[in-house]
């Protein structure tokens, strides 16, 4: 015979993001787009990832370190773009077609 009990499992989950430079909060569904660094913005999806990592991985695991940093539209075009572009020549926007 088999008893059951029912349990309930604290966990951790990402309920809104806030930009890292600015304070500027996130308004999207966290089941939805957040997984993916997606900001609500005038109703139209913007997608930013910015994250660095550094480890090892084998068939056992793996383990390291990463810098996870999360920037709002507006910083990304109006702080880090400019940045970047006084470091590196080749940094230049395209047009994409879906």
């Amino acid at each position: 015979m088999k008893r059951f009990e029912e349990k309930i499992i604290k966990r951790q989950e990402c309920v809104q993001r806030i930009c890292d430079i600015c304070g500027k909060e996130s308004n999207v569904d966290s089941e939805t787009s957040w997984d993916r660094g997606s900001w609500d913005v005038d109703d139209t999806i913007i997608s930013i990832k910015v994250e660095h990592r550094e480890g090892y991985s084998s068939s056992d695991g793996g383990s390291g370190e990463r810098y996870d940093i999360d920037i709002c539209p507006d910083c990304f075009k109006k702080e880090l773009t400019p940045f970047l572009k006084t470091k590196c020549k080749n940094i230049k926007l395209e047009d994409w077609i879906w």
